[in-house]
Parts: C-alpha cells; structure tokens; sequence
C-alpha cells in the first residue's frame, strides 16, 4: 500500500509567522548556485534564526560558505532540482569533505578564544 508511515509529524508547529513549514526543511538538502560563471553545488547545512530572519547556512564544494535567506535558498535548491545532468560523484563526495571540515570547526561568533588545534 502506499500508505506511509509517518506519524510524527501530525501535530504541525506553527510559528510566529504562521507558517507551517519547518525551517529545518532545507537542512541536508542540496543546491546550485552561481558565481561568476561557474556553478558551484553547495549544502544547506544549517539555521540560524532571530526573532525576525531566518538564514540558512550554505556550504560549498570549494569551502566557502555562506547565510542566505530562504528565497535565494529555494531558488538555488530548485536550480539545482531542474538540472538534467546530477552533480557528479565526485563533486558531492568533495562538497561531504567540506561539510564535515565546516561542521568540525567551531563557530562561536560572541567571543573569539583561541582554540586548540592540533
């Protein structure tokens, strides 16, 4: 049967906005995007919210990374989804590495103490 299981999500948050879309919606999820002329494939890999904004943290296969607000976020995603040619192996494999460097280093933007490394 097609009937899916998914009895978690039957209680539906609703934020101040009232929208009732979870914003981790994005996380994990894959996207394209423009610089210059080259398209770099990037992960969603985290939301940074106030009590107004929402900003997704996006990390790229070079190692950059960057916040975007969700517009340019669902545009990039859906880039990426309309795209006939998948990103290679290799790329995502490359984007995974930096994911985890980005996620491994520490991010504590309030106070800056020198950490450890090594």
């Amino acid at each position: 049967g097609s009937n899916k299981q998914t009895r978690e999500d039957e209680s539906e948050q609703v934020d101040a906005e009232g929208s009732s879309e979870s914003g981790d919606k994005y996380i994990g999820k894959y996207l394209l995007k423009r610089f210059d002329d080259r398209a770099f494939l990037g992960q969603v890999v985290s939301l940074q919210a106030n009590k107004t904004q929402q900003f997704w943290d996006v990390v790229y296969e070079d190692g950059d990374w960057e916040s975007m607000e969700e517009p340019e976020v669902q545009d990039c995603v859906r880039r990426l989804e309309y795209r006939v040619q998948r990103p290679n192996q290799e790329r995502l494999k490359q984007l995974d590495t930096q994911v985890q460097q980005w996620k491994a280093t520490p991010r504590e933007e309030e106070e800056e103490e020198d950490s450890e490394s090594g």
